[in-house]
């Protein structure tokens, strides 16, 4: 599938802002310190999978916004902690 150029930076913008997210957590960087007190270099790599999938258009005028997805409490919870809002 092609994506438009609009969309990969979006996504590009996305990874950016989830690393971030990471760097400026503060139990992340309590936790990574602790780490480094105990003698330790620390190096972190994360990989982040993100697929997209082109969605069916809505009918128009009927005011329907389609089903809400599913996404479980634990899901709920790791989007928060991200400061990912799903409204």
């Amino acid at each position: 599938m092609d994506i438009p150029e609009e969309v990969q930076a979006l996504v590009d913008q996305l990874g950016e802002a989830l690393v971030a997210a990471l760097v400026n957590d503060t139990e992340c960087r309590a936790l990574a310190a602790r780490i480094q007190d105990q003698g330790f270099d620390l190096a972190l790599a994360i990989e982040a999978t993100v697929a997209l999938t082109l969605r069916e258009p809505r009918p128009e005028g009927n005011g329907e916004e389609g089903p809400e997805p599913d996404f479980s409490e634990d899901d709920r919870a790791f989007l928060r902690k991200f400061k990912i809002s799903l409204e």
